[in-house]
């Protein structure tokens, strides 16, 4: 489970259009900027990665979300 600090995060990216550009051209550069530890980044790339399936019609939030 990813700590609440990447969950916020997480939930900050899904509202803000902005970060959510930036976080889709650089997301390594954005991880970096928030100092997200390995195992979040890990998390966060592949819950976005789950989202953008989710515009294909296969995401399944994980549990809690």
């Amino acid at each position: 489970m990813p700590s609440s600090r990447v969950q916020a995060f997480f939930r900050t990216l899904r509202s803000d259009p902005g970060l959510r550009g930036d976080f889709d051209a650089d997301a390594e550069a954005v991880m970096a900027e928030y100092a997200l530890d390995e195992a979040d980044r890990a998390w966060l790339l592949d819950i976005t990665r789950r989202e953008r399936a989710a515009d294909r019609g296969a995401f399944r939030p994980p549990p809690g979300f």
